[in-house]
């Protein structure tokens, strides 16, 4: 990332604590759910990571990890995608729209509570990132209702279609530099948000906003805003906005149709395309059954203090006729706030059969018992096996029947997880609900534990570490998987992995030079950084070259080394003539240091590599290095960066093609792997 002035805003501490506070803090219990226990994690201690944050982002080693997809059903049978970042990833991520929000409340706030009704930004000083929402709908309700009592009588409703997943990265960027933000700014979060909502390929779309991450709002409504402020004022009309729901009052059909073709016009304008469905226009009948509201008329049963339980289990059973939900809205808030009850189980089972994407406002009730019910057990036990179900919804019904059913039923469950873990085509999201049974079971053999967790996913490994407990494997077996966990290369992995073994007092005692940074915060309590030169050469070649102690090596030259180590890794994915040339100045630095450390090669003139290319002690002590260092010299000196004719063959010089970029790859690894011994 190149600094920039309001770039390094997003670096300082103190919105970096902020940024922390506002995620731990996020009322959206879905996050919760999937996130709740990264967070754990995070706050052992998170004064230092957040310091370890801001030093990656300062010296330009940040990198994104690959976010987690999870589909969850919709109510129309298609899948919603809900985006799960890495903890470290939506620290980043809320540090860099908290800038943004200042910035936008400054020019967005004249509109709230009176066009726009939704993520509304609260303030630097408050509690919670946005506004209470509940508040904020209860004024969009009574908006509508004064502007149906003031005559406008007809209403005209307009939502986006995907609006999350089809925002352009190009509109984002255009919309925050209205906001004064800078390109030093804007491209550094655009690659962000490529990196998290690339497809499975990793291909990058350069559209799109991950749903589910708290920052996510509050960028969808800078670019949102752009309907407000298109939008002409009339007296006889108005207009209300709630996310991308928009809806308009007024006196007759003829106009409001008018209007609407002037969203759809403005939403095209910016990439953004409208549900058609859900484009009407009709006299408004009733208006709190088309808001969803449950203000009117009220429950009874929630009349006193408390719940009334004998009158709220007959409101959910009439709310669930024949097993279909008739409100969402009331169904949810009555579901709630009801206590386990057989006259409800087997009606919220069936329920679920036609209605998935109620899961986890289902689940959550089931959750209330200490024991489920053997009948209810059995059901979801039917519903997991079958492949009706999405595999989120699966996975949901598996965690919510953990340590809930009776002996005799997991032996049954033990048996149906083998079988799915042993399918060739698991799903991840199931794939971490069967492997965290089986793993808090201890189903899982000791030869197995190692392979389990060398899963390629990061949030598939670090699930998978937050099971282990020495209830179910012994603890000299969980000694050796998790000192391997916490020299991890993800972070996640690493934190998790480092916080099991301070849970279960393990003794384990892996290299400093190994172990991640941030377990090491954690186990030994040491301020250790990332290492630059480690970071690109490790991103440039991969995890099998060895981790050498770089800083100890290059001394004062250290931080020259590894901005050149990160050119060169940037050259290697975009220019091939660039990367050799800069490869080539990298190499005459690591030769002086090499010729510094060890006094029987003699002395090196830093800049003259030619010099030591028929060094015969260079070719005794490091042949591999020579090698390098040989093939590297010639390949610059026939590139167009260093010289217009090559000076021993007089030909002119050309650019080097990609497909050399392998072998100086494998040259690279087998130089390192023999100067392992050195530094």
């Amino acid at each position: 990332m190149t600094a920039s002035d309001t770039l390094a805003q997003v670096f300082e501490l103190p919105n970096l604590r902020r940024a922390w506070r506002w995620i731990s803090t996020s009322p959206d219990q879905l996050c919760r759910e999937f996130c709740g226990p990264s967070y754990a994690d995070f706050s052992l201690c998170p004064d230092v990571l957040l310091d370890d944050i801001r030093d990656q982002l300062q010296r330009g080693i940040y990198e994104p990890s690959v976010a987690r997809k999870v589909y969850l059903p919709k109510r129309d049978r298609t899948l919603r995608t809900y985006t799960v970042l890495s903890a470290q990833d939506q620290v980043v991520y809320q540090a860099f729209a908290n800038i943004v929000a200042d910035r936008f409340d400054a020019v967005a706030q004249p509109g709230y509570l009176r066009q726009s009704f939704g993520h509304l930004y609260a303030g630097k000083t408050s509690r919670t990132f946005y506004r209470d929402w509940r508040k904020c709908r209860r004024t969009y309700i009574g908006a509508a209702h004064a502007a149906v009592a003031s005559g406008l009588e007809y209403t005209a409703t307009f939502d986006l279609a995907a609006c999350y997943d089809t925002i352009s990265h190009q509109v984002v960027k255009h919309f925050l530099g209205d906001l004064g933000l800078d390109d030093g700014f804007c491209s550094p979060l655009c690659e962000c948000l490529n990196a998290w909502t690339a497809n499975a390929h990793g291909i990058g779309l350069g559209t799109g906003i991950p749903q589910g991450p708290l920052a996510s709002g509050l960028i969808a409504e800078v670019v949102l805003r752009f309907f407000d402020v298109h939008f002409k004022p009339r007296t006889w009309i108005c207009y209300l906005r709630y996310v991308d729901d928009i809806r308009l009052f007024g006196r007759s059909e003829q106009e409001l149709e008018l209007l609407l073709r002037e969203l759809v016009e403005t939403s095209k304008g910016v990439g953004l395309y409208p549900q058609s469905s859900k484009l009407d226009v009709h006299l408004v009948r009733d208006l709190d059954a088309e808001l969803k509201s449950i203000s009117s008329p009220s429950e009874d049963w929630n009349s006193g203090a408390k719940p009334d339980q004998e009158r709220l289990i007959p409101r959910i059973l009439e709310l669930t006729r024949r097993s279909r939900v008739h409100d969402d809205t009331r169904f949810k808030y009555g579901l709630s706030h009801a206590l386990p009850s057989a006259r409800l189980n087997g009606r919220l089972v069936r329920t679920l059969d036609h209605r998935p994407d109620l899961v986890h406002t289902i689940v959550r009730y089931f959750r209330k018992y200490h024991k489920l019910p053997h009948r209810t057990g059995e059901a979801f036990a039917t519903r997991i096996r079958g492949v009706d179900l999405a595999p989120a919804v699966r996975a949901a019904l598996l965690d919510a029947i953990d340590g809930r059913v009776p002996h005799s039923q997991e032996q049954a469950l033990n048996k149906l997880a083998k079988s799915l873990w042993n399918s060739e085509d698991l799903p991840g999201d199931l794939k971490i609900a069967v492997g965290r049974w089986l793993l808090r079971q201890g189903e899982v053999r000791r030869a197995s534990l190692p392979k389990m967790l060398r899963e390629t996913n990061w949030w598939i490994r670090s699930e998978f570490v937050r099971s282990l407990s020495d209830n179910s494997f012994a603890r000299r077996d969980l000694v050796e998987v998790l000192a391997r966990a916490v020299c991890d290369r993800n972070a996640e992995v690493a934190l998790a992995a480092a916080s099991r073994v301070s849970a279960l007092k393990l003794p384990i005692a892996p290299r400093l030079r190994d172990i991640h940074p941030w377990a090491a915060r954690v186990l030994l309590k040491t301020k250790r950084r990332v290492c630059g030169v480690d970071y690109a050469l490790r991103k440039l070649l991969g995890d099998k070259i060895p981790r050498l102690g770089w800083q100890s090596f290059l001394g004062k030259d250290y931080p020259w080394f590894t901005d050149q180590a990160l050119e060169c890794e940037r050259c290697a994915r975009t220019n091939a003539t660039a990367f050799v040339n800069v490869l080539d100045a990298l190499i005459d630095q690591l030769l002086f240091a090499l010729f510094a450390r060890d006094s029987r090669l003699g002395s090196y003139q830093l800049g003259n590599i030619g010099g030591v290319l028929k060094s015969t002690r260079l070719a005794q002590l490091y042949p591999m290095t020579l090698k390098l260092t040989t093939v590297i010299h010639d390949k610059r000196l026939r590139s167009r960066h260093a010289h217009a004719v090559h000076r021993a063959s007089g030909k002119p010089t050309s650019s080097v093609h990609s497909r050399f970029l392998p072998r100086a790859r494998k040259l690279i690894t087998e130089a390192l792997k023999e100067l392992a011994s050195i530094i």
